[in-house]
């Protein structure tokens, strides 16, 4: 039998094999029928289920989907977890710089010092509980992240121009958490169906 069907399984890529080939690689879980396939003639690559030629006549159900799951690829995925782990570690931050006015605020009888300590612990548990939603692939998270970035960039830039030049640093981040929300954009917008 003629050998010539290339698939790519996860990362890897491999082939020429023959058709035979190819549905035992199937039978034996080596090849998902969600992996991609492709042969000559073909236009793009197919996953393995819509190829007729590997699957003959049978029919199969769609792919079982476990509530909350996703259809986002690994690549895009990846932008996604940087996008949460910068939320983790403003979070982080936030929650170091709330510890710390906390323990100014021992000495401060105006109580500001402690109203902003109480306001940046709000401000660090916001953003971890967003990142953990952006982790997940929410939606929900990602419009909060969109806003909580925006207003961010606002809030640290008039911060900054007053004299805080560590606020800059913040604006970095909430720049980069933009970048990668507006890049995997087309992603969240087709994820509606997901669990909110």
């Amino acid at each position: 039998m003629e050998k010539e069907w290339f698939y790519r399984s996860g990362q890897n890529q491999d082939g020429p094999v023959s058709t035979d080939e190819i549905r035992r690689l199937i039978g034996q879980g080596i090849i998902s029928l969600d992996d991609f396939v492709w042969k000559s003639g073909f236009p793009d690559w197919i996953r393995a289920r819509e190829a007729k030629e590997i699957l003959g006549d049978s029919i199969l159900p769609p792919p079982f989907k476990t509530p909350g799951s996703s259809d986002i690829p690994e690549e895009r995925r990846a932008g996604i977890k940087v996008a949460a782990s910068l939320m983790f570690v403003m979070a982080l931050l936030w929650l170091l710089i709330s510890t710390l006015q906390m323990l100014a605020s021992i000495e401060d009888e105006t109580g500001l010092v402690a109203f902003d300590a109480a306001w940046n612990l709000v401000w660090a548990v916001a953003l971890f509980a967003i990142g953990v939603g952006l982790w997940k692939q929410r939606t929900w998270a990602f419009n909060w992240a969109i806003g909580s970035a925006v207003l961010g960039i606002i809030w640290y830039a008039i911060q900054y121009f007053n004299g805080t030049s560590i606020m800059l640093f913040f604006a970095v981040i909430e720049v980069a958490v933009l970048a990668l929300l507006f890049i995997n954009r087309r992603f969240f917008q087709e994820q509606k169906h997901l669990t909110n």
